[in-house]
């Protein structure tokens, strides 16, 4: 099997999973210096162990996972290398779930408080999605063949709608092609001067491309271009497919609606929380004073989640918008004074993920 969609989950369960146990108080606490905390040199340490620890995590503890889970993702995958991915996926995110244990940099143990319990449901669920595909890439070896089982899994695991589309794109964008084409011959035809042995047939041809060349339209609204993915006419017409780290991108963002969304909740109905409310409301017998606090906090966190819904619906017409541009001369290449600058640095492309993911839960946080 290949599919786009198993590479976004990936990325968001190792997200997910990150946060579960391995940035968990148990691995903080392991990372530890037995010094005295205030003097200087014993912070400075403290902060280079725990950067080292993180970077650990991160580089050395995702490369296993992204590539070893990935190992079956691809076209007519080896069955070993689909069971390699079964069990990264079991190793790392499944059974962390339903084991408690403490080993190295990685800690199982769960915590009750905060949003913890939300983001183990969130990675165990993503998990199990991520066995579907392999699990059912297996399973078909062992059906007979042209039974209806067979069938109906092969339908819904092969990429001939993919393909279809790319072929749909591809025979929309020669017909265009060649309609701009006669479209311009004929503008040199009404022009005159073909069969006067004035110019040829070409020469005019390129006087008429030249004259139309600088005429522009404006990009698809905002809605325009939703309607556009909607109708699934940017794709089939157009050819855009959007690449798994924009997937990626948009999913990790939704995540971090949800999470905020259920972090307030929590502390909404939390015992101390509600204290404090008891509490504003003693302060002036008679009268309840919890509206001081709670008007301002509802207004922030509605804010603050229209701004992510804002961000996340922006993102992917944003994107697609830029490709077209490209594709049009509305961003110069090549021969463009600006192509140097857009070639400077591209490695920082890496960065794009994590400044989806941080961007959008800072923007959040702070309004």
């Amino acid at each position: 099997f290949r599919s786009k969609s198993y590479v976004v989950i990936l990325w968001v369960a190792w997200i997910l999973t990150y946060f579960s146990y391995l940035q968990s108080q148990n691995v903080l606490t392991m990372a530890k210096l037995q010094c005295d905390e205030f003097e200087f040199g014993c912070t400075l340490a403290q902060g280079i162990l725990n950067w080292l620890v993180i970077m650990f995590q991160l580089s050395v503890l995702g490369s296993i996972f992204i590539i070893a889970a990935s190992a079956g993702n691809v076209k007519n995958a080896n069955p070993f290398l689909m069971v390699v991915g079964i069990c990264a996926t079991l190793i790392f995110i499944v059974l962390p779930f339903f084991l408690e244990l403490s080993v190295g940099v990685v800690s199982t143990k769960k915590s009750r408080e905060g949003i913890n319990p939300v983001l183990y449901h969130l990675s165990v669920i993503c998990g199990f999605v991520l066995l579907i595909d392999p699990v059912m890439s297996i399973f078909q070896r062992f059906l007979p063949e042209k039974s209806s089982l067979l069938m109906f899994v092969q339908k819904h695991m092969d990429n001939t709608r993919l393909e279809a589309a790319v072929k749909r794109a591809a025979s929309f964008k020669m017909n265009r092609l060649v309609r701009n084409a006669c479209d311009v011959h004929k503008a040199a035809e009404l022009d005159g001067g073909i069969g006067q042995g004035l110019e040829t047939r070409y020469g005019i041809a390129m006087l008429a491309f030249a004259k139309v060349s600088d005429q522009k339209e404006e990009l698809d609204s905002f809605i325009n271009t939703w309607k556009r993915i909607w109708n699934r006419e940017l794709f089939e017409d157009e050819g855009i497919w959007l690449t798994t780290h924009v997937l990626a991108g948009n999913v990790a963002q939704v995540t971090v609606c949800v999470l905020l969304a259920t972090l307030f909740a929590i502390v909404y109905s939390g015992e101390l929380f509600q204290q404090g409310l008891d509490h504003l409301d003693k302060l002036v017998p008679g009268y309840s004073q919890r509206w001081r606090l709670l008007v301002p906090l509802f207004f922030g966190v509605i804010c603050g989640e229209l701004t992510i819904i804002s961000i996340i619906s922006k993102y992917i017409p944003s994107s697609i918008n830029t490709i077209l541009q490209f594709r049009s001369g509305g961003f110069e290449s090549l021969k463009g004074n600006s192509f140097l600058k857009l070639r400077y640095a591209v490695d920082n492309s890496s960065l794009l993920f994590g400044s989806i993911f941080w961007g959008t839960f800072y923007t959040s946080v702070i309004v």
